[in-house]
């Protein structure tokens, strides 16, 4: 298997992975409620406005002790991962390998910065932003 196969396996499993993730959460959209932080934690997370049905406030009820951290939770509820992982599938399936070139760009993988039969610019940018990295190649 090639160092471009071995990426587009890695990146189709890490997907997969993070969608099955994403499926079996608590479905949103999922909302920020804040509480006064003199009294009580900062923040809790819930599927309705005032809701904390997802994340309870503070250590009781989860963890979510400062509000900055629950409106990055909200921000990355199962919904938003999902529209993200589609996209990026989109965008994986526009640059597979056609007779050793990128079928959407055109490049050919020997022509790489990276090394022969190495995926073009677009699928190794997308694979770093799942976390590829030549440490992961190795494995």
């Amino acid at each position: 298997m090639t160092d471009a196969d071995q990426l587009v396996v890695w990146l189709r499993e890490t997907m997969d992975a993070a969608q099955l993730d994403a499926e079996a959460a608590t479905p949103g959209p999922w909302h920020v409620t804040e509480y006064n932080w003199q009294t009580d934690f900062d923040a809790g997370i819930g599927t309705s406005p005032g809701d904390v049905d997802v994340v309870g406030h503070g250590y009781e009820g989860g963890g979510v002790e400062r509000v900055e951290d629950a409106r990055h939770i909200v921000r990355h509820d199962p919904a938003a991962v999902l529209r993200r992982i589609a996209a990026d599938r989109k965008l994986l399936d526009l640059h597979q390998n056609v007779a050793g070139k990128c079928d959407e760009c055109g490049r050919g993988y020997e022509l790489s910065d990276w090394g022969p039969d190495f995926p073009c610019a677009t699928v190794r940018l997308l694979a770093e932003g799942w976390g590829w990295t030549e440490e992961t190649s190795g494995q």
